[in-house]
């Protein structure tokens, strides 16, 4: 059984990595330095190895390498139980590197796990409304509500509107629970066919309840124009009812992307 979370160096690396998550620019060199330092403290037993583990799927999710960064938060969670902190990374990363079906399962057992941890919830709401699982998404509003937050934080006001406005275009439309799940994924699947992976994902939701699901990816504005082309292609040609009366998604360069603060 892994050493209490957390220790004080490898607490400090994850402050650094956070650090070059938010920077206009991210430099190779010290993400690589990070790694080896991580890894060295591992194989020396001086670094809890759930944390230890959970920094390399940082840098790995830094670097855009889905299967390592999967790989690594899987190892870090053979270390025992795995606290607030695995759980918060590990939905942030599964929301970015666009895996909405895998990351579900994680953001549901947050409401069973950490039923009065605000930060665990506000990450897993976040992860159930970008993908419209809005039952989900209302049971964390609700379980919010029931916490003392003073004025209640502006991002939880914001997120609760949006959840809101996609719950009411939802009930209008009368489609089905993963409606925008399977659409999604199709729509991932024809990015990763074409060689690119997703970077980062995000949603800009319109006043009627539609929205625009945004995947970034290490490629050009023209590149672009040419997988949201396959995209098209891809969800007319799989199903009747493409999504368009609820959603679209769009392929944006890597560069073109908002960092947001605490997420």
């Amino acid at each position: 059984m892994a050493a209490p979370l957390p220790q004080e160096e490898a607490a400090q690396f994850f402050r650094e990595l956070q650090e070059m998550d938010a920077s206009d620019s991210i430099r190779m060199d010290g993400i690589i330095g990070m790694r080896v330092r991580t890894t060295r403290l591992l194989n020396l037993d001086k670094i809890n190895p759930i944390l230890g583990y959970t920094v390399l799927a940082y840098i790995a999710y830094l670097l855009g390498d889905r299967r390592e960064c999967m790989a690594m938060l899987e190892k870090a969670f053979s270390f025992g139980t795995a606290g607030n902190f695995w759980y918060l990374c590990a939905l942030k990363y599964h929301r970015h590197m666009g895996m909405p079906r895998e990351g579900m399962k994680l953001a549901r057992e947050v409401l069973r796990l950490f039923p009065d941890d605000l930060d665990a919830l506000y990450q897993a709401a976040i992860f159930s409304t970008a993908f419209a699982e809005i039952n989900l998404s209302k049971a964390f509003m609700a379980q919010i509500d029931k916490l003392s937050v003073n004025g209640k934080l502006d991002r939880i006001k914001s997120l609760q509107k949006v959840s809101e406005l996609t719950s009411s275009r939802i009930a209008r439309l009368r489609v089905s629970e993963d409606y925008v799940i399977v659409r999604l994924e199709s729509a991932i699947g024809a990015v990763r066919n074409a060689g690119y992976e997703i970077r980062r994902l995000d949603q800009l939701t319109l006043n009627d309840g539609t929205f625009i699901t945004r995947l970034y990816v290490d490629a050009t504005i023209e590149q672009c124009s040419f997988l949201n082309f396959t995209i098209a292609e891809k969800l007319i040609s799989e199903f009747e009812d493409s999504g368009i009366d609820l959603f679209s998604v769009t392929c944006l360069p890597l560069d073109y992307f908002e960092t947001e603060a605490p997420n």
